[in-house]
């Protein structure tokens, strides 16, 4: 299969299955993270995905799509699945980025 240059509408058209809306704040959860990052790698050319971690610890799923007129940056938080009796600790978040550099 050939890779095409998408737009910006195009790109969101194919996340919106795997997003969900809690007010003005849209979600990903990390389960359906690698099907997000398969479907949109495998088929477009000018999708860079990247993970982070902004400053109160929320994961992130940043989608830049470069096209010389329609391109733009497509921010989602990632939610994880809870685990029972789990204790945090401060650097948690670098495990986090860790789990999804393996993914993508």
């Amino acid at each position: 299969m050939e890779k095409v240059k998408g737009s910006l509408s195009d790109v969101a058209a194919e996340i919106k299955p795997y997003v969900t809306k809690r007010g003005f704040k849209k979600y990903i959860g990390d389960a359906a993270l690698s099907d997000v990052s398969r479907i949109l790698l495998t088929k477009y050319s000018n999708v860079k995905l990247s993970v982070y971690v902004d400053n109160d610890g929320c994961s992130h799923l940043k989608v830049e799509v470069k096209k010389l007129f329609g391109g733009g940056v497509l921010d989602f938080l990632l939610t994880q699945r809870r685990k029972g009796n789990r204790k945090n600790y401060s650097l948690e978040w670098i495990d986090r980025i860790e789990e999804f550099d393996a993914l993508l």
